[in-house]
């Protein structure tokens, strides 16, 4: 079986020529997520000397929305999609202090149920995402460290030229990314082509983060 895929990833909030988009399952993806983001001091390091403790802080949140557009070829004919089973993770994150921003990458996951005349089948399917959003801080006291800027300029045999810039932030101590929610809508269509079958699909993606941090504070 082989996957041939045309993919669009872009912000957007609806798709207005699916109007019978239906709204999958919203998860918590870690069941244990909200003790970790709401730290007591069950959770800190503490100095019985000093009366100071590390506890994880909640430093920021955020929250964003993509729509994605996708396809799949099957290479049997299938009568009918059961279930589609989405799962959103989040692989990589980059917070960016001065701009409020953050960079963020992952994967949508999801497990295709379907039928035809053989009986029931199951599919999986994964799509890589990238997204840029807005932060709103709560705690910027133990953000960035030291920061590294740098700027290259390139020129081509044509003479044109790019910059090339990166910034390095150190901070003290690690940012966690925690996905509290994922809310996904999708719709799906079956679509018959050159004797093959082929699944349309458009998926919005919602999610809401937390943004946590180990610091130094006053027990």
């Amino acid at each position: 079986m082989r996957d041939k895929a045309r993919r669009l990833i872009k912000d957007g909030s609806h798709f207005p020529q699916f109007p019978n988009m239906k709204t999958a399952k919203i998860f918590h993806p870690n069941p244990d997520q909200q003790h970790e983001i709401q730290s007591t001091l069950e959770d800190a390091i503490l100095d019985s000397d000093h009366s100071t403790g590390r506890i994880q802080i909640e430093i920021a949140q955020a929250e964003t929305q993509i729509a994605i557009q996708d396809h799949l070829e099957f290479n049997e004919t299938i009568d009918a999609v059961d279930d589609v089973d989405w799962r959103a993770h989040i692989e990589t994150h980059h917070l960016n202090a001065e701009a409020a921003t953050v960079n963020l990458s992952g994967i949508l996951k999801g497990d295709i149920i379907y039928s035809n005349e053989h009986g029931a089948h199951s599919r999986k399917y994964s799509i890589p995402w990238k997204n840029t959003c807005h932060v709103t801080y709560f705690d910027t006291s133990k953000m960035p460290q030291q920061k590294n800027k740098s700027k290259h300029l390139f020129k081509d045999d044509l003479g044109e030229s790019s910059i090339h810039r990166e910034v390095i932030w150190q901070y003290q101590q690690p940012i966690a990314c925690h996905l509290n929610t994922a809310k996904i809508t999708s719709t799906e269509q079956l679509m018959r082509r050159d004797n093959r079958t082929h699944l349309e699909f458009q998926v919005v993606l919602y999610m809401f983060m937390s943004f946590t941090q180990l610091q130094q504070v006053t027990i």
